[in-house]
């Protein structure tokens, strides 16, 4: 009997471990992206409406990404009204759209001009049909790290605002 009580308690205290070592990781797991968010690197989210677009805004992001390492850059693509919406609801930091686009009185926006160039992926070459210079709007909200952006407002657009 006395050996049924023990390895009843051993199986107790051994189920109590598991319990604990599974909330602990729980733990672990909700507390690291926001130990990870709190060091030196910095996201950027960046939109585009037009295919043009992605040459001029990519040379300026490795010029930046060269300037600064740590900053992680992600690029989206996507229909003009779409894009807006994802700035409007800070989904995404800067939004590349056509000249004519509203922005509301929350956003900066610059404008530049960019030629239609081909874009090569993975060997294919796509070709633009419309070869003229179009101009687009870059648009963007305050952030708490407007350094990255003021940088990509420069390359781009030569002044920042």
């Amino acid at each position: 009997m006395e050996g049924v009580v023990l390895f009843g308690g051993f199986l107790a205290l051994v189920l109590f471990g598991y319990f604990l070592a599974g909330k602990l990781d729980c733990f672990l797991d909700s507390v690291q992206p926001s130990t990870q968010a709190k060091g030196d690197s910095c996201s950027l989210k960046i939109a585009i409406s037009n295919p043009c677009a992605l040459a001029p805004v990519a040379r300026a992001l490795k010029e930046l990404q060269g300037q600064y390492p740590d900053i992680e850059i992600k690029m989206y693509m996507g229909k003009e009204w779409e894009i807006m919406r994802d700035l409007e609801s800070g989904v995404t930091d800067i939004a590349v759209v056509s000249a004519e686009a509203e922005n509301s009185g929350q956003t900066h926006s610059a404008c530049f001009i960019c030629c239609p160039q081909p874009l090569s992926v993975d060997g294919m070459t796509l070709m633009p049909a419309d070869t003229e210079n179009q101009r687009q709007k870059l648009l963007w909200k305050d952030i708490q790290s407007p350094i990255p952006i003021q940088k990509l407002v420069q390359r781009l657009c030569g002044r920042s605002d």
